[in-house]
């Protein structure tokens, strides 16, 4: 190993600041995330409401 390859090694994984453009992809992605996440859940209670199988549900949602 390397003088530089250890000394790398050493110091953990290279990171960076993001840029702002990066940062506000990132705030999409995440609010898009988070509202499926959010209608998901929501559908997942009212199925359980109904009385149907949510395990069912996800096993057809795999396609």
């Amino acid at each position: 190993m390397s003088d530089q390859e250890q000394k790398n090694q050493d110091s953990g994984p290279a990171v960076r600041r993001l840029t702002p453009e990066e940062r506000a992809e990132l705030r999409r992605d995440m609010a898009e995330a988070s509202a499926w996440a959010r209608a998901e859940l929501a559908r997942r209670r009212q199925r359980k409401e109904c009385g149907l199988n949510i395990q069912n549900d996800l096993i057809e949602d795999d396609s």
